[in-house]
């Protein structure tokens, strides 16, 4: 009688055991590519963009489809706007669509060199795309050292400011004409029990030469950035941002 109350109670154990809900972390969603295409003081850009010096700048998006919701954020404004493009349902034609803003930098805010801006299209068209994105860097006399940025296939001349935009993982490049340097690992006081560490939010990379004007880094998850500086007089610098994306996107409709 006491091995059949024993056996019962294990099997009442395993049972409660094998119906117990995982506790495991989801996957993180995945990024996608920045598709969201328009104009920037009236250079064209797909995905990412560097408008120019100016406080005011002309902002431009096209799409084939409808943009029912449209966001704008800075490191200063969270703005939303309703019905943006509208394409009526009996539109056949591929013309894109646009809608144009007016977008000003709030002085001593976005007007640093610092604040890039992000804004996003979102629709409710069947079948289409739920959402496409850009990002927009803006050039500014803070950043001046020209270079070339050798990103996701090509390899384009800056003018002091950068984006580079490409899948997690792949090796990318930025080079120079003369010695620039990077901000170092941090080192913590003698006798600390803190291990060397980058500052927050720099891109980490290497040299390829003894010179320092080739600097290599590995694509990583998310964003991050980094500024070079020349090691001899005006000491220019230069900025590069990196944003990163897990799977491409599908841009049409």
């Amino acid at each position: 009688m006491l091995k059949a109350i024993v056996g019962a109670f294990g099997l009442l154990l395993f049972c409660s055991c094998a119906t117990t809900p995982s506790t495991s972390t989801p996957a993180p969603a995945p990024s996608y590519q920045l598709l969201l295409s328009g104009t920037i003081d009236g250079n064209s850009f797909q995905g990412i963009g560097v408008g120019s010096a100016s406080p005011s700048h002309q902002m431009t998006i096209t799409s084939q489809i409808a943009v029912n919701y449209f966001t704008v954020q800075s490191c200063h404004r969270s703005q939303q706007f309703n019905g943006v493009i509208e394409v009526p349902w009996y539109d056949w034609s591929n013309d894109n669509k646009s809608f144009s803003w007016t977008y000003t930098e709030a002085p001593t805010i976005e007007d640093n060199g610092d604040c890039i801006l992000r804004f996003c299209a979102f629709s409710d068209t069947v079948g289409s795309a739920p959402v496409a994105c850009a990002v927009t860097d803006f050039k500014s006399p803070k950043y001046t050292l020209p270079g070339t940025n050798i990103c996701n296939g090509s390899a384009g001349a800056t003018s002091g400011t950068a984006i580079c935009h490409t899948q997690v993982g792949l090796i990318e490049r930025f080079q120079f004409k003369g010695p620039v340097v990077v901000a170092p690992q941090v080192t913590p006081p003698a006798g600390s029990n803190t291990a060397p560490y980058w500052i927050k939010g720099q891109c980490q990379g290497q040299f390829l030469d003894a010179a320092q004007t080739l600097w290599q880094y590995q694509m990583p998850e998310g964003e991050c950035s980094v500024i070079f500086m020349e090691k001899s007089p005006p000491y220019r610098r230069a900025k590069l941002t990196v944003i990163s994306y897990d799977l491409p996107k599908y841009g049409g409709t």
